[in-house]
């Protein structure tokens, strides 16, 4: 009569769960996703489910063994696995989560048969496929993400507030990290010289918006509409221990040259007291959580601007 460990069972399902869930974090964490983490352990379950089963019907335990150890049937539950936990990212993601998901997979199960040829012992399998899955994700966040967004890139930019337009260059710059503490938007920041054009407004109102002077700012715009406009944001990353930014919610912003620019609305705009780049060849700072909420994954936003890119540093070297 065959023997069936439960408390072994338990364990190499534990173990498969978590494999697969940091299989499927990582594949989320590399893409830049939001994922639930319920539905990714809700396929991590189903996998855990099925190896276990495979693993009975290889003892013997189960006469359907050899319908489920085939190849066909174990790539269709790895799918199957996937699509529980990526469902609601849409199919056009898909594409690029899958080879996310798969090169993380073989990459965690080579690395797992090279030490089980080293160190047979039975936890050596499950910790390696751990390791390499979490050095993976971190590697691949930097390789993937950081690559575009950690470097200094340039896009073109169009804001509106009331009747007013101001065009100009903006810098994506990871190191700027301002948000607005109530609704936790990014906030973009324009030197000094964009503020007259954009405003309208007095030179002592305008003194006042640009240096954050916020009493002064409600004195002297107590007629303006654009008063209700006004946000404080707290800071403490723009060359001062900590400090209180002056800024106004934008009607409208268009990211992008060329027909069809990205628009934003309700963007929050803050103004520095001084120009942002010695040399002029940007005029704005760009928090990049700003973009790629609304322009997908980085390798997105290099194929669509790489273009532009490279239309903005042309018209900069010809001014």
């Amino acid at each position: 009569m065959l023997e069936i460990s439960v408390p072994a069972y338990a364990l190499l399902a534990g173990a498969v769960a978590l494999q697969v869930y940091l299989l499927l974090w990582a594949t989320a964490a590399i893409a830049r996703l939001p994922v639930g983490p319920w539905w990714m352990w809700l396929g991590a379950v189903f996998a855990a489910a099925y190896d276990v089963v495979v693993d009975l019907g290889r003892v013997g335990a189960l006469p359907f063994w050899p319908a489920l150890g085939t190849f066909p049937a174990v790539a269709a539950a790895s799918l199957f696995t996937f699509a529980l936990a990526f469902w609601q990212a849409g199919v056009s993601r898909w594409r690029s989560l899958l080879a996310y998901y798969y090169g993380l997979a073989f990459l965690s199960f080579g690395a797992t048969m090279v030490a089980k040829n080293f160190y047979p012992s039975g936890w050596v399998g499950p910790a390696t496929s751990i390791l390499v899955i979490l050095l993976a994700a971190e590697l691949g966040w930097g390789v993937v993400q950081r690559w575009v967004w950690e470097r200094t890139v340039y896009v073109p930019v169009r804001i509106r507030l009331f009747q007013r337009e101001v065009a100009f260059t903006a810098l994506v710059d990871t190191g700027h990290n301002l948000r607005d503490p109530l609704s936790a938007s990014p906030v973009i920041i324009l030197a000094a010289e964009l503020s007259g054009p954009l405003l309208g407004l007095e030179d002592a109102a305008l003194q006042a918006v640009v240096e954050s002077d916020y009493a002064a700012a409600t004195e002297l715009l107590a007629e303006s509409p654009l008063l209700a406009r006004v946000r404080l944001i707290p800071f403490s990353s723009l060359g001062q221990d900590s400090g209180i930014l002056l800024a106004v919610r934008l009607d409208e912003m268009w990211v992008g040259g060329g027909r069809r620019p990205v628009r934003l609305e309700n963007v929050l705009a803050g103004f520095h007291h001084r120009s942002l780049s010695p040399d002029r060849s940007y005029q704005a700072l760009i928090h990049p959580d700003l973009l790629e909420n609304n322009l997908g994954d980085a390798a997105a936003f290099q194929s669509r601007w790489s273009g532009q890119l490279a239309e903005s540093a042309r018209a900069r070297r010809a001014q």
